[in-house]
């Protein structure tokens, strides 16, 4: 038995949960196409800069990310309604061995309360472009 959304077919029959999630890292090249969450100085140290009135401490996001969720946002809203109902992303770290450990796992939908495509989702380059990643 396979599984199959848009990605590449995955084997469910993998045996244990572990090796479900392995199975599907590796269709979908997790631990290749990962890229940092935050931008860091030299140092390796995460950038961080003041925000709103009172200029509070944030952290600032990498323009690596991004770049890779605006491109996925474009993707899944380039595509049929039925191809795409919004986008995955992970937090994850990387074992030394390489396998993939989730932090965390969220998800932005194609459509938002009122039906119509999600807000977030359509003004992917303009939330980008106010957002902490330097790029403003």
């Amino acid at each position: 038995m396979t599984a199959r959304a848009s990605g590449p077919a995955i084997d469910l029959r993998a045996g244990t949960k572990l090796a479900l999630w392995d199975a599907f890292c590796a269709a979908h090249r997790i631990a290749e196409s990962g890229v940092p969450l935050f931008a860091t100085g030299a140092d390796g140290a995460v950038e961080v800069f003041a925000y709103g009135r009172d200029g509070r401490p944030m952290l600032r996001r990498s323009t690596a990310m991004e770049g890779l969720l605006i491109g996925a946002v474009e993707r899944a809203l380039a595509g049929p309604p039925a191809a795409a109902e919004g986008v995955l992303y992970l937090m994850h770290r990387l074992e030394p061995s390489g396998r993939v450990v989730p932090l965390y796992a969220g998800k932005a939908g194609r459509y938002g309360r009122t039906g119509a495509v999600s807000a977030n989702m359509a003004a992917i380059r303009t939330n980008a472009a106010k957002g902490p990643s330097g790029n403003s």
